[in-house]
């Protein structure tokens, strides 16, 4: 598949973020309205989950309740396809007549850029049936038909809901997952895996809450970018029952994210708009059950060149400085939940690689504790020059694991062994480098409205930039206090430095030298979002520090 290009991205970003992108991006014709693809796709019945293959000649979608299915009118969804004609209209569309379909659930999440591997949302079993909710699996194109699906591991996979949603990358190597999972702030989430060299998936980790909410968060796209997120939600506020939301990740951690921004008029309804799919060219296709018998239509609309760009945008190359790297990036407490203890040992394999440099591999500590009622068996494993690890753990255990490197952060999180029939488990560890002009944004370091006063849960990450600098002597910092716009600008200015003094005080208390630590509050004069909404004024309310020296 021809990549997208990033004017296309840029487009997205300068029309439904408030960044500043780079100059002539594209953007939706604003005199358009979405428009249904007609008879030939649409019908009474339910159109959910359009898909272009990678030539973008062959629109694949699930169709629910159609008496040609499968399973006749209470199937749940067969897969259907249509093929672009030389007059560049649709033709009708067909159930696939594979072993694809069965008399459950079916649905294509993604394919191999030469078209002969298709990724499915099931688990296929030789009875002729599936389990939508339980995970992936891939079908091969041989002689021109599609084989029977095989079943691929995700590592600790481990799922709730009815509503599963999940969409592989353009380029085979990310999925991303709307799932009921350990750590799920609601409902539905988003969560991130990637591919291994065995094609099995890694753990699914969540994208935090800044994407997530204690509501429905589903049908996610990455973009060929690997940074742009379009996803649907009815946690974020909108026009109608569920919208399609933008985002785009800020770092390699998968956790920093712009604040989702709705598509507007132009895209969603009083209605449900889902399925968001942007494959490249003139359209973008998405499923909404606006103007349709309640059950979901394919929609497309088409994108066209604009040079003109909407004010109060910020500055794209500061707010890409802003949570460059992550401290102490701590995975939220996992529930507790019903696992067998054994007496197996599972081999956890992987690397430690630097996150700005992919391909660097770093040398690291990584200290494991077994979290019991007896404060746990604790041990520390150094991996080689390569960056690989390999440690054993006990299958069923909960363990605290930190990742560490000289002139590195180090990460932390909590990790639940579960039961298992693979051997061994990959997982890679991302470590951000400290470098002279990093700045590094506070997010949980919080106060009392209107005061100095420093919130109880704020410690947490204080305490890390504690650890951070105690392991590494030679770091200096400039830590600087930020508000919004409203209200007094001098009083503000004067809140934001006095805000600066206490973190430093505290940082001093806990053992840091006074002599490395700067500070200065800069009120409101340095926002990073728009000041127009409490959406985005909130963004510019923040503590940072900067990496003055190394």
């Amino acid at each position: 598949m021809k990549s997208l290009g990033f004017s296309v991205i840029a487009a997205f970003l300068c029309i439904f973020l408030t960044e500043n992108v780079p100059s002539h991006p594209l953007q939706y014709d604003s005199t358009r309205r979405p428009g249904s693809l007609g008879g030939n796709i649409n019908t009474k019945y339910d159109e959910q989950n359009p898909i272009l293959s990678p030539d973008r000649k062959t629109l694949y979608f699930t169709r629910k309740n159609h008496p040609e299915n499968i399973g006749g009118k209470k199937d749940d969804g067969d897969i259907w396809f249509s093929k672009l004609g030389e007059d560049g209209k649709w033709t009708t569309a067909k159930r696939l007549n594979s072993v694809v379909n069965n008399k459950d659930y079916n649905a294509i999440i993604g394919f191999s850029n030469d078209s002969k591997l298709m990724y499915l949302q099931n688990h296929y079993t030789k009875d002729g049936s599936s389990n939508r909710t339980q995970g992936i699996s891939i079908s091969k194109l041989v002689n021109g038909r599609w084989t029977f699906p095989e079943k691929l591991t995700i590592s600790y996979y481990y799922n709730r809901s009815k509503e599963t949603s999940m969409r592989i990358s353009e380029d085979g190597r990310i999925m991303l997952l709307s799932i009921e999972s350990y750590d799920t702030k609601g409902a539905e989430d988003i969560y991130v895996s990637f591919r291994n060299k065995d094609n099995s998936w890694s753990q699914p980790m969540n994208l935090g809450n800044t994407i997530n909410t204690t509501f429905q968060e589903m049908t996610p796209y990455l973009a060929e970018d690997n940074i742009t997120l379009f996803f649907a939600s009815n946690g974020h506020g909108g026009y109608g029952s569920r919208d399609i939301f933008i985002s785009r990740r800020l770092d390699n951690s998968w956790k920093n994210w712009t604040q989702p921004t709705n598509l507007g008029k132009s895209v969603n309804t009083k209605g449900i708009e889902l399925s968001y799919h942007l494959p490249g060219g003139d359209y973008a296709y998405y499923v909404s059950t606006q103007n349709s018998e309640g059950f979901g239509d394919i929609q497309r609309h088409k994108i066209t060149e604009d040079i003109d760009k909407p004010d109060n945008l910020v500055d794209l190359e500061l707010l890409e400085t802003v949570d460059s790297i992550g401290v102490a990036a701590q995975e939220p407490d996992l529930p507790q939940i019903d696992i067998e203890k054994t007496d197996r040992f599972i081999e956890i394999q992987g690397k430690v690689v630097n996150a700005n440099d992919l391909k660097q591999p770093v040398k690291a500590l990584l200290s494991y504790r077994q979290i019991d009622d007896n404060g746990g068996i604790a041990s520390t494993y150094s991996n080689d020059s390569s960056g690989a690890y390999q440690i054993n753990l006990k299958e069923g255990y909960a363990y605290h694991l930190t990742v560490s490197a000289e002139g590195y952060m180090s990460t932390e999180e909590r990790l639940v062994v579960s039961q298992t029939s693979a051997p061994s488990l990959q997982k890679y560890y991302l470590l951000t480098p400290l470098e002279v002009g990093t700045t590094v944004n506070l997010k949980n370091v919080l106060f009392e409205r209107g005061t100095p006063n420093l919130l109880e849960e704020s410690y947490e990450e204080l305490n890390s930039v504690v650890k951070m600098m105690m392991e590494n002597p030679g770091v200096n910092i400039e830590l600087q206090g930020h508000t919004d716009n409203q209200g007094s600008g001098k009083l503000n200015l004067e809140l934001s430095q006095k805000r600066v003094d206490v973190v430093k005080a505290y940082l001093v208390e806990q053992g840091i030298e006074s002599l490395r630590i700067s500070g200065k509050g800069f009120g409101g004069t340095r926002p990073i979002a728009s000041n127009a909404s409490e959406k985005t004024r909130k963004l510019n309310r923040r503590v940072e520090f900067t990496i003055v020296k190394n």
